[in-house]
């Protein structure tokens, strides 16, 4: 360092200004509002940020650069909005611009950040244990207000009104329409697609349904486009129009010998927390690697020097990092609409890039549309050079823990290929047992094995 930059500080580098951002959204922020819906501090707190200097000396010119404004909801009074606007280095999937709705008499807010996507920009919430969930797109700020605003009505005013009933909707009804949208498009556009639940493609002269939950990122295919959302059904609704285009198949390769789970209660986003384990953590899978390019190269470098990810678990696709981005995308929206959810294995020294492997959790309803197996299931991979170190043996004793005692789940199994001695000889030292059934894929015509976890009869005790 020079003389004159000992004396008055260096200019801040663009390195600086995303650590700093990173810092300001994803952490200082949320703590601090934590701290002030249990009344520890007053909301002026929140919003000063002169202790920041404590952390790094460098961020003192970022602080001043800080931009603060707040205006109240004209059609709602108790509700004042924050605008946080920071320095940027206009870098893909910086975070530059947050906003936090409070209610001062309710003492709750809503918290959410804008951050620059690919076309796009991302809408992100972050909670005090420094976890950041994408929950949506917008294309420019006045989306990124407007969708703030509908939430703070939403969460953040007493609702004294009773529901409105629900449109009356029934299944019959529902698939006329379907029908008649699904003939109109499929004249004209060979390939129609109804987000949620149904998507159909000309395959020859066969009409062939399918089901995806997004149908534009399961089918790279210009032509496919959302034409009707059936979200306002129940269940059961639901269910009918499911069982009509998509008969169940009672195939001898797959169990139906176990208690059906689809009634379980599944999870909500809140119980997805970090789970700290001494020198590594388990992370929730959010969007920060689906827009942070250096852990994206990070889990391709170790992805490449793990060859058996690739054979076993064809699905996860960690070839390219512009890969990764695409398979997390769909992931982060497949745990927003509580099919699975993932937790990253994290080497704490390494913070946000300190990838060790990974856990994947399948509910049984994502089970029962994709293999025909309403159970939850788990995957898991551990890249080659932390194997033997009982990493993923502690890693995957926590899950099922939080699988127990959050989420009340009474069964887990796990499916492994018959010729991946590695994993097979793994799960002798976990308390799965080995099922009668052999399976068998029905796309390679591989072998597997099952495997189950009797969670509610399993005692987890910490040493």
């Amino acid at each position: 360092m020079g003389f004159f930059d000992f004396l008055f500080g260096r200019k801040p580098e663009k390195s600086d200004i995303t650590a700093f951002n990173y810092h300001l959204f994803f952490d200082f922020i949320p703590k601090k509002l934590h701290l002030w819906e249990q009344k520890k501090i007053n909301f002026q707190s929140v919003i000063s940020f002169e202790s920041l200097v404590q952390k790094n000396n460098i961020w003192k010119s970022l602080i001043k650069d800080i931009e603060v404004t707040n205006s109240q909801l004209k059609n709602c009074k108790d509700i004042t909005l924050y605008l946080i606007k920071a320095p940027s280095t206009k870098m893909m999937g910086e975070v530059s611009m947050a906003i936090i709705a409070v209610n001062q008499n309710l003492k709750k807010s809503e918290y959410f950040t804008m951050e620059y996507s690919l076309g796009n920009f991302a809408i992100c919430s972050a909670d005090e244990e420094s976890n950041h969930f994408y929950m949506t797109e917008c294309k420019d700020g006045e989306q990124f207000a407007a969708y703030v605003i509908k939430s703070a009505l939403e969460h953040l005013v007493p609702q004294n009104k009773p529901e409105p009933k629900q449109q009356e909707y029934n299944a019959d009804r529902l698939l006329k329409t379907l029908e008649k949208v699904a003939d109109s498009y499929y004249k004209g556009r060979k390939v129609v697609s109804i987000e949620d639940w149904l998507v159909t493609q000309k395959v020859g002269n066969e009409f062939k349904f399918y089901i995806t939950q997004y149908p534009d990122a399961e089918f790279e295919d210009p032509n496919c486009e959302v034409t009707l959302m059936i979200d306002v059904m129940g269940d059961k609704g639901r269910k009918e129009i499911v069982d009509k285009f998509f008969p169940q198949k009672h195939s001898a390769n797959q169990p139906s010998a176990y208690p059906n789970a689809l009634a379980e209660t599944y999870y909500s986003l809140d119980q997805l927390r970090q789970i700290q384990m001494g020198e590594i953590r388990l992370q929730p899978i959010d969007a920060g690697i689906v827009f942070d390019e250096k852990q994206q190269q990070m889990v391709y470098a170790f992805a490449e020097q793990s060859p058996r990810i690739k054979k076993y678990l064809p699905n996860l696709d960690l070839s390219s990092p512009e890969a990764i981005a695409k398979y997390f995308t769909l992931l982060c929206k497949k745990t927003e609409m509580q099919l699975e959810f993932g937790y990253s294995i994290k080497m704490n020294k390494y913070g946000d890039i300190g990838y060790m492997g990974f856990i994947f959790v399948h509910t049984p309803s994502l089970n029962q549309m994709s293999i025909n197996f309403p159970q939850w299931t788990i995957d898991f991979c551990l890249f080659e050079m932390f194997e033997g170190k009982s990493f993923m043996r502690t890693s995957i004793i926590r899950v099922l823990e939080t699988l127990k005692n959050v989420m009340g789940v009474k069964n887990v199994f796990a499916i492994v290929d018959e010729d991946n001695a590695k994993c097979l000889k793994f799960l002798e030292n976990l308390p799965f047992d080995l099922q009668p059934e052999v399976l068998t894929d029905p796309a390679t015509g591989h072998k597997a094995k099952l495997y189950r976890c009797p969670l509610h009869q399993i005692n987890f005790q910490r040493r």
